[in-house]
């Protein structure tokens, strides 16, 4: 996978609610309790109690076509439908035959996902994923059976050189003790999409701002062959917020004791 540097700032506008879908570089924001997620110039942020506890690219795609590196966050967003809770939109590159569908809702104080890839042309895409960037305040990581510390990646080091890895069905990141109290647990709860089926966590400093943040990629098969006319499943789950780590364990003990039943 390529880690992706020299993320842009997201700046601050206006709260959108225009019935306008074409493209546009204003603020689109979804607000459900305490969870708020800000859609801005192809960028996702995420925040709790109005604190962000992610990183100003938030949540992205990337990829890599005929030797070009691909980000959403610098795509062309198209907004098919938009709600004070949900968001259809269609992401595409100039000169690339291929577009991503993305779906974002949020319910009972949760962001569901969905990324849809339709092509086209016949192609083939390699460093294919998706990645979470959240803020350094998150140094400790969570399975049902694991913990552990994120391991921290060297400058310029990619996250294809990292060999540590998780089940990529779910995982939790826990503020370190200076954050607990302002920034939740958080929970991905990542279900099988058809590449996207293996995750990798790692800290990073970023090469220009010197600021460290940590991060969840997945990915999967590769190369991804896609035919003209196809479309396949790519992504789909959820970010689950909690006040505590025991909530979170517990949360990931009841979601096992369903796979189990």
């Amino acid at each position: 996978m390529v880690l992706l540097y020299g993320i842009g700032l997201v700046g601050k506008a206006c709260n959108y609610r225009e019935r306008d879908l074409k493209y546009n570089q204003k603020e689109i924001i979804l607000e459900d309790g305490a969870l708020k997620v800000v859609f801005f110039d192809g960028y996702i942020t995420m925040y709790y109690r109005d604190v962000q506890f992610t990183e100003n690219s938030g949540f992205a795609c990337f990829l890599t076509a005929q030797g070009v590196d691909y980000a959403t966050f610098q795509a062309m967003w198209k907004m098919e439908k938009i709600s004070p809770v949900e968001l259809f939109a269609t992401v595409e590159w100039p000169g690339l035959p291929i577009k991503q569908i993305w779906h974002l809702m949020l319910r009972e104080g949760r962001l569901n996902w969905q990324i849809d890839l339709e092509s086209n042309e016949d192609i083939a895409l390699v460093n294919i994923g998706a990645v979470f960037f959240f803020r350094n305040n998150y140094q400790d990581w969570t399975t049902l059976y694991e913990q552990g510390r994120m391991p921290m990646l060297e400058v310029l080091q990619q996250n294809k050189d990292a060999k540590f890895k998780v089940p990529p069905s779910v995982v939790g990141l826990i503020a370190n003790d200076r954050g607990v109290k302002h920034f939740p647990a958080v929970g991905l709860y990542i279900n099988s999409g058809a590449f996207l089926n293996k995750a990798l966590l790692s800290s990073s400093r970023d090469m220009f701002s010197r600021i460290i943040f940590s991060s969840v990629s997945l990915g999967g098969k590769e190369p991804l062959r896609m035919l003209e006319k196809s479309k396949i499943y790519l992504s789909s789950g959820q970010v689950v917020l909690f006040k505590r780590k025991d909530d979170l364990l517990k949360c990931f003990i009841m979601r096992q004791d369903k796979i189990n039943n």
